[in-house]
């Protein structure tokens, strides 16, 4: 194994699948991830079968392997995959992951998919296998056989122009109404970077003695009990209306690619993410179908912001969101911030 300290990727590649298996045993953990990353991600359904059959045997994570499959096999492969499956409690991770990773990167999973879905016993399960309208922008990791990958993170930028100019006025009063484990909920597509980074997040709902629809602006927002407006100066507050559809990109890209130090949770935990985060800022239910919650949020009006505060740190991983909700007295709020 004393080849593994300087790898020679081509040739790798061309090692027999028996022997790269067979090497899986006895590798470290670095090594190991190193040959179920080529197995995934080198064409072929003899290859693929092989980077499940290591991922199984704890190569890597299997959603990662399930993502660099998605990535890099070919649809013929992936189906084929699918085909073979067997929907036991050793294998259902991985194929769960596999299906959404398909669906995140607009691969259609097909008639097997959908009967493998339903053989699944796993949370995944529960997700589509299509693609909502507002989907349509994932910016998804760009996987490397020597490691790593690349996304942009152009989701999380502000413009100048953007900047709010904030009036004096009677101050609207508000109700905080955030209820037990909704919190939680709200932040679940910043997870990985309050718990494997230095991020921040906060969430909070509030509610309004009338309708604010016709006067809801950055004044409103920054009069709100926020930690992460707190210390705010008259130029300091980047606020715009938002699109549902920018909402779900950037919500998704946060969970899928992580912040600054945190994991990546990949397309299919990603996906799971937002909408488990889009649902609770809706007030969904927790058990609302994704085309019911996506229904529902499409008709919230939405606002980004960001702001120079002691909160913000001021770098690329971070945003705000403000959603009015249906009545037009209930707002919810999610800002959330990351830092290497």
């Amino acid at each position: 194994m004393d080849a593994f300290g300087n790898l020679d990727y081509p040739e790798l590649i061309g090692w027999p699948v028996s022997r790269l298996l067979a090497l899986v045993a006895e590798a470290s953990r670095e090594e190991a991830e190193v040959i179920g990353r080529v197995l995934a991600m080198t064409r072929g359904a003899e290859h693929a079968r092989a980077a499940i059959e290591a991922a199984l045997a704890g190569a890597e994570p299997a959603w990662l392997t399930a993502a660099r499959l998605a990535f890099a096999q070919p649809r013929e492969v992936l189906l084929g995959l699918l085909a073979e499956a067997v929907a036991d409690e050793a294998n259902a991770e991985l194929y769960a992951c596999l299906l959404q990773e398909m669906v995140t990167r607009g691969i259609d999973p097909g008639e097997v998919g959908e009967d493998l879905r339903h053989e699944l016993n796993h949370p995944l399960a529960a997700l589509p296998l299509r693609l909502d309208s507002s989907e349509r922008d994932f910016d998804l990791q760009d996987y490397d056989i020597r490691g790593g990958g690349s996304y942009s993170a152009d989701y999380f930028l502000t413009k100048a122009e953007e900047k709010a100019v904030l009036t004096a006025g009677s101050p609207q009063v508000a109700t905080r109404i955030t209820a037990s484990g909704q919190r939680e909920r709200m932040t679940s597509a910043v997870r990985g970077w309050l718990e494997r980074s230095n991020g921040r997040a906060e969430a909070e709902v509030f509610e309004f003695a009338y309708p604010i629809g016709d006067i809801f602006g950055a004044s409103t927002l920054a009069g709100l009990p926020l930690e992460s407006l707190r210390g705010l100066e008259p130029d300091g507050l980047v606020f715009r209306t938002a699109t549902f559809d920018e909402v779900v990109t950037t919500l998704f890209c946060a969970a899928a690619n992580g912040g600054s130090y945190s994991s990546a949770r990949g397309g299919a935990y990603g996906r799971a993410a937002l909408w488990e985060s889009v649902a609770a800022l809706a007030g969904a239910d927790p058990d609302e179908p994704v085309e019911e919650v996506a229904a529902l949020a499409g008709r919230l009006r939405w606002w980004r912001f960001q702001a120079v505060t002691p909160w913000f740190e001021q770098d690329i991983p971070e945003f705000g969101f403000a959603a009015l909700r249906v009545d037009e007295r209930t707002l919810a709020v999610l800002a959330a911030t990351d830092t290497d």
